[in-house]
């Protein structure tokens, strides 16, 4: 997962909790957990609504869950989700140019590509939804 972020650095335990414990208190961070059927953990979705409109998504999955397509279905709920729940116009996702399952999923799930841009001095590619789009 740390490869196709753009800050792959290692992340130590204590950083980790306290970044987490930061954004579960944050009113302009959603975070969502998906779980199998049996309730275990497969994925995570994040919203940041602090820059305003659009909000920005991130997903991370489970490596066990891979390419089975769960993570065009997780993005696509999320954001119904937050369209429902809040006034935000559309979702921007920033995407490493060589993460093509990432990209894939994001457009199977309705996103279009709206150019490029770069991210910690990385490139990147900007997609939208826009919340016509989805609901």
């Amino acid at each position: 997962m740390r490869a196709v972020s753009f800050n792959s650095d290692p992340i130590p335990w204590e950083s980790h909790v306290g970044w987490f414990e930061a954004h579960l208190a944050d009113p302009d961070s959603r975070l969502r957990v998906a779980s199998d059927q049996s309730g275990s953990p497969v994925g995570q979705i994040r919203f940041e609504l602090k820059n305003g409109n659009p909000a920005t998504i991130s997903i991370s999955l489970s490596a066990e869950v891979h390419g089975q397509g769960l993570g065009t279905q997780l993005i696509w709920m999320a954001c119904r989700e937050l369209f429902a729940e809040t006034a935000v116009d559309g979702v921007k996702a920033l995407i490493k140019p060589d993460n093509t399952a990432s990209i894939r999923a994001f457009e199977k799930a309705g996103f279009v590509t709206v150019g490029d841009t770069e991210v910690k001095q990385q490139p990147a590619r900007r997609f939208i939804l826009n919340r016509e789009q989805c609901i």
